[in-house]
């Protein structure tokens, strides 16, 4: 038997000033890695990371064509107010598929990069 799923989702910390702090594992990427090599294969997000990632990118790019079908209320509205598992890796998918493509594109690189992850990382810390 082989499993691809966890059963659980894993939530990543990070233990700083005597506390343990939620960590988005965005923070920790780098541009000219991604770029050429892509995301990880096994770099999975929790529903709530991939909520932090959409909005960020959304608020860093602006309106993008792109972005329209993944915000959440629209991605999400024909799924009667509960989000299985596989819908969110399904949209995890497509989310990812699109962060590539900008970083790929120029859309978001550079500055625009390192905002997102500077957004990602203020949205831990708080």
């Amino acid at each position: 038997i082989i499993h691809t799923e966890r059963w659980n989702d894993l939530y990543k910390y990070v233990y700083r000033n005597g506390e343990l702090r939620p960590f988005h594992p965005f923070i920790s990427i780098m541009e000219l890695s991604v770029k050429k090599h892509g995301l990880a294969s096994d770099l999975t997000l929790t529903p709530q990371e991939m909520a932090q990632l959409y909005h960020e990118m959304s608020q860093i790019v602006g309106a993008d064509k792109r972005l329209e079908p993944l915000a959440p209320e629209t991605f999400f509205s024909a799924r009667c107010g509960f989000v299985k598992k596989m819908d969110a890796r399904s949209y995890e998918k497509d989310l990812k598929a699109v962060f590539m493509e900008m970083v790929r594109d120029g859309t978001l690189t550079g500055q625009k990069f390192e905002k997102l992850k500077l957004g990602l990382q203020s949205l831990e810390s708080s």
